[in-house]
C-alpha cells in the first residue's frame, strides 16, 4: 500500500523538482551571460536596479523617496548602465515611481476616488506662468528645459505624496527608506574620507560627498532628513529607536559638517531655530542647554583635532594670507552676491522686466551672453529677474496657500500628527531656506516634495491615535 502511495505520486514530484532545477538553471545561466558580457560590477548594478523595480511595486513610498533621491544616483549610476546613455535617468525613475503609484492606487482601490488638494491650483498658475514666459526670453533653450521641467518634475514631486501617503504605515515606510538611504550613503562617505586621511590625497577645501556628487545638493539632502529626525524626536516611545534616531541625527549633521558647505551649514542651523521657537513651550530648556554645550565643545574639539583641509574654509575670510582655498571661497561668496545684484538690475532695467521679468532662464543669457543652464542661486532673485513682480507675487502666493493648508487647524491636532505634519514642514522651509545660497528652481525641487507630503500628513484621518514610531 505504501509504495504504491509513493508510486503515484511520483510524476507530481518528479514534475515539481524538474521546475526547480529548471529554474536554477536558466538562472545561473543567465548570470554568466550577464557577467560574460558586462562584468562583476554591471551585473550586480543591473539585478540590484531589478530588485529595486520589484519593491518599487511593493511600497510605493519607496519610489517617492528614489524621485526625490535621483541627485544622489543619476552622476554615477549612469556611466555603468548603457541604457541610460539613451533614456533620461531622472525620467526613468520618475516614469517607474508613476506607474507603481497607478498600480498602488488600483491595488487599493483609491484610483476612482482621488481628490485633489487646492494648492494645485496655486503652483499651476505659477508653473504656467513660468512657461509662457519662454514666449518672451533670451534664452530659448535653457528657459523651455526650466519650464517643462518645473512642470513635469518638481509638479510630480509636489502629486505624489498626496496620492500615495494614506496612512500612517505610508509615513512610518517612508521615514524608515529615508534612514536606511542615508545610513548607506553616510557609511560609504566616511569611508570615502577615511581613504582620503589614509592614502595622503585630501586637497584643500575638501568637501566630503560620495563618488563625485556636488556637495552641495548631498548635503543638502541630509540636512532634509536631519530636520526631519529632529523634529520627530519628541514622539519616539521607544527607548532603542530613540537612541537610533539620536545616532542618525549625529550621523547626519556629521556628513553635513564634512561636505564642508556653508550653504547647507547655516541653513541647518537656522531651521533649528525656528523650529525651537514654534516649540518653544515643549522644550525642555535644561537638556536644551546641554545638548548646546555639548555641540559647542564638539565644534571646538573638530577645529583642533581635524586638518587645515577642512577648517581653513570656515576660518580662512579672517585671515591676511593670500592662500588658494582663501581665494577661491571669497570668489565663491562675491561671486553670489555680484549674482544677486546683477539679477536685480536685470529686472529693473525697464517697465516690462519689472513687472513680468526677462523670461524663464533669460538671466544666463543676459549676464553669460551665453544659452546655457546659470542663474543668481537664490530662487527668489531668479524669480524676481525672470518673471518679475508678477512671478515673486505668484509663488509667494503659492508658498502662502500650501501653509496656510498645512497648519490650518494645528492647534487643534493630535501631538503625534501636529509633529509629524511639522517635521515634513520644517524640512521644507530648510529647502527654501538653502535656496537662497544655492542652485535654481528646478534643483531645489526637494521644497515641493516636503510640501506635498505634509499636506499629504494633513489629510490623513485620525492621525496621532496610536504610536506611529513605536
Amino acid at each position: 500500500m505504501k509504495s504504491n502511495i509513493v508510486s503515484s505520486n511520483f510524476p507530481f514530484q518528479w514534475k515539481k523538482y524538474s521546475l526547480i532545477f529548471l529554474f536554477i538553471f536558466i538562472s545561473f545561466a543567465s548570470l554568466s551571460l550577464l557577467l560574460y558580457y558586462f562584468g562583476t560590477r554591471r551585473t550586480l548594478l543591473i539585478f540590484s536596479i531589478l530588485i529595486g523595480i520589484v519593491l518599487f511595486f511593493r511600497f510605493p513610498e519607496l519610489g517617492l523617496v528614489f524621485s526625490v533621491s535621483t541627485y544622489l544616483f543619476k552622476r554615477w549610476i549612469v556611466p555603468l548602465v548603457p541604457i541610460f546613455s539613451s533614456i533620461d535617468f531622472t525620467v526613468f525613475v520618475f516614469s517607474l515611481t508613476l506607474i507603481s503609484i497607478i498600480f498602488y492606487l488600483i491595488r487599493k482601490n483609491y484610483l476612482f476616488y482621488l481628490t485633489f488638494n487646492k494648492t494645485l491650483i496655486s503652483f499651476l498658475i505659477f508653473g504656467f506662468f513660468l512657461l509662457i514666459s519662454t514666449l518672451y526670453t533670451p534664452a530659448r533653450g535653457y528657459g523651455l528645459l526650466k519650464a517643462t521641467s518645473f512642470l513635469s518634475f518638481n509638479f510630480a514631486l509636489f502629486l505624489f505624496p498626496m496620492l500615495v501617503i494614506k496612512s500612517e504605515k505610508n509615513v512610518r515606510n517612508l521615514l524608515i527608506f529615508f534612514v536606511i538611504l542615508g545610513g548607506t550613503y553616510s557609511i560609504l562617505t566616511i569611508a570615502n574620507l577615511y581613504m582620503s586621511f589614509v592614502s595622503g590625497k585630501i586637497i584643500y577645501t575638501y568637501r566630503t560627498s560620495f563618488l563625485g556628487i556636488n556637495p552641495i545638493g548631498f548635503a543638502n539632502w541630509f540636512g532634509s532628513i536631519g530636520v526631519l529626525l529632529i523634529a520627530i524626536s519628541s514622539i519616539i516611545k521607544n527607548k532603542y529607536l530613540r537612541l537610533g534616531n539620536y545616532f542618525f541625527i549625529l550621523l547626519f549633521s556629521a556628513i553635513i559638517v564634512g561636505s564642508n558647505s556653508r550653504g547647507p551649514i547655516i541653513s541647518f542651523i537656522l531651521t533649528i531655530m525656528i523650529m525651537s521657537i514654534i516649540r518653544a513651550k515643549e522644550i525642555k530648556w535644561k537638556n536644551t542647554l546641554i545638548w548646546s554645550l555639548l555641540a559647542i565643545m564638539i565644534v571646538v574639539m573638530l577645529y583642533f583635532i581635524l586638518p587645515s583641509q577642512l577648517t581653513d574654509r570656515y576660518t580662512e575670510l579672517a585671515k591676511a594670507s593670500g592662500a588658494v582655498n582663501q581665494r577661491v571661497s571669497s570668489f565663491t561668496i562675491l561671486s553670489r552676491i555680484e549674482f544677486w545684484k546683477a539679477s536685480v538690475h536685470f529686472a529693473t532695467e525697464s517697465v516690462r522686466n519689472l513687472l513680468i521679468g526677462v523670461g524663464s532662464g533669460g538671466f544666463s543669457k543676459m549676464y553669460f551672453h551665453l544659452d546655457f543652464e546659470a542663474y543668481p542661486h537664490n530662487i527668489f532673485f531668479e524669480v524676481f529677474c525672470e518673471l518679475g513682480l508678477l512671478g515673486i507675487g505668484l509663488i509667494l502666493w503659492h508658498f502662502q496657500s500650501v501653509f496656510k493648508y498645512i497648519f490650518e487647524n494645528f492647534k487643534e491636532m493630535p501631538s503625534q500628527q501636529k509633529a509629524i505634519l511639522l517635521a515634513f514642514a520644517m524640512a521644507a522651509i530648510y529647502n527654501i531656506i538653502a535656496a537662497q545660497f544655492s542652485s535654481d528652481l528646478i534643483r531645489n525641487r526637494r521644497i515641493w516634495f516636503f510640501l506635498g507630503t505634509a499636506i499629504a500628513i494633513k489629510s490623513i484621518p485620525k492621525l496621532g491615535e496610536k504610536d506611529l514610531m513605536d
